[in-house]
């Protein structure tokens, strides 16, 4: 994750472990989608597409204002005008394809920083 992405996060949710939690998922996911754009790499790109689900069901489930939250990390991770544009592409990708969350709600948060 880009360390402004994390700086953000870090700071907005100082106090909110869970909802911090989840939009680094979000953040890493969505990230992930980037790198397997430039690699070209069909396989990367569907399992960083099935994180980035898994991450939002995760934020609407922890977070106390989760529209809030995915429209912070999509600003923050699309601000360039090519980051935008790879985002709708591999969006587009992503249409009509099945994806299974392995969102568990009963998993503990490791990452408590």
């Amino acid at each position: 994750m880009r360390d402004d992405v994390q700086i953000a996060i870090s700071h907005r949710y100082q106090d909110d472990v869970n909802a911090r939690f989840a939009s680094r998922e979000l953040a890493k996911a969505m990230q992930n989608c980037f790198i397997a754009y430039e690699l070209n790499d069909s396989n990367m790109m569907y399992d960083s597409i099935q994180q980035e689900k898994t991450a939002l069901i995760r934020i609407m489930k922890l977070s106390e204002f989760p529209s809030e939250d995915i429209a912070l990390i999509d600003m923050l991770m699309q601000n360039t005008p090519e980051r935008v544009d790879v985002y709708l592409t591999t969006g587009e990708q992503a249409v009509g394809q099945d994806f299974i969350s392995t969102y568990d709600p009963n998993e503990e948060i490791e990452d408590r920083r």
